[in-house]
Order: C-alpha cells, then sequence, then structure tokens
C-alpha cells in the first residue's frame, strides 16, 4: 500500500515565518524609501519657491508685499525674522498667481507644489499636486483657486499637508523658505 505525503503543520509554519519575515523587510524598505522621497519632495519644493521669490525680486526690485513689509521699516534690525505662516502664504500665491495668469511675468512654473485649500490644519489633510488642484475633479469637485491655497509639502512620517514659511534676513536681504 502506498502511502500519500504531504507537508505537515511545522514545515508549513516555518515556510510562513520566512514569508512574514521577508515581507517585513520588503515593507521597512519600502516605508524608508517613501519617506525619502518625501523628504526629496519638500526640499525640492522649497528650492522652486525660494527661486519663484528671488525671480520675483529680481524682476521688480521689491519682495512681495507681506515680505517687503518686513524688509523695509518692519522693525527687525539685526538677525532673522520669520514670517507667520499666513504673511508667507500670501507672498507664495503673489508669486504663484502672477506666473499663472495670462500676460502675467513667469516667476515659477508651479504645476509640481504641493498645496491643500486653504483652512487646512498642517499634519490633517492629504495635500495635491498643484495641476490637479487646479482641474475639475471627480464627483463635481471645482477647481481649486490660487487665492484658496496653502503651499507645502508632504510630511516625511504620515505623508500629510505641512506649510513652508518664509525666514528674511535683514543684513544680507535674502531669503530662506522654511518647514513650519
Amino acid at each position: 500500500m502506498k502511502l500519500k505525503r504531504g507537508f505537515t503543520i511545522i514545515e508549513m509554519m516555518v515556510v510562513v515565518g520566512i514569508i512574514a519575515v521577508l515581507l517585513s523587510l520588503v515593507m521597512v524598505a519600502a516605508s524608508n524609501s517613501l519617506k525619502a522621497s518625501r523628504g526629496t519632495r519638500r526640499e525640492a519644493s522649497a528650492t522652486l519657491l525660494e527661486s519663484g521669490i528671488n525671480a520675483y525680486y529680481a524682476q521688480k526690485g521689491k519682495w512681495p508685499a507681506a515680505l517687503e513689509a518686513h524688509a523695509h521699516g518692519g522693525g527687525v534690525t539685526d538677525g532673522e525674522v520669520t514670517l507667520s505662516v499666513g504673511e508667507s502664504q500670501e507672498c507664495f500665491r503673489e508669486i504663484v498667481k502672477s506666473s499663472v495668469k495670462r500676460g502675467g511675468a513667469h516667476y515659477i512654473s508651479p504645476a509640481a507644489l504641493f498645496v491643500a485649500p486653504e483652512g487646512s490644519e498642517d499634519g490633517k489633510v492629504a495635500g495635491m499636486d498643484f495641476a490637479s488642484a487646479i482641474k475639475p475633479g471627480e464627483r463635481g469637485r471645482s477647481p481649486l483657486a490660487v487665492s484658496r491655497m496653502h503651499f507645502g509639502y508632504p510630511d516625511a512620517g504620515s505623508g500629510k499637508f505641512r506649510r513652508f514659511r518664509i525666514r528674511y534676513n535683514p543684513t544680507t536681504d535674502t531669503i530662506k523658505i522654511v518647514g513650519s
């Protein structure tokens, strides 16, 4: 009589255990890769916004209105000042509006910027690309107006929206974009 031999429960548990270990290694690697890509996106967005504001300054000879108030008569004499979230967002809106309106000066190409609707709290909502925000969405979502956008980056840990702020140095008359 010939017996059919199958896998024992121990052999099955060993195989499942090996698969679980391999899967956890892949998940850790993917998570680290995702965090690194979010960090790269944050740096790229900050550089893009910074170069846009500098281009605005180079072409107009003045900073956007909210920043100009600090540059001339803002009471900052030494060190740096970090603009409030609202002031920073107004500066970004001013250069983006100028760049996307017909006949406007092109200071920045905002298509890849990470945005969220006005009123969104940091770390609470998922952001979207600028290009997606200005297109009508599914279920009749209307395009998001630049005047209602906040500009930021995806948080490295959660991927949720975080805002940028502007740091101004009056001594050197330079700006730096920083995460909030």
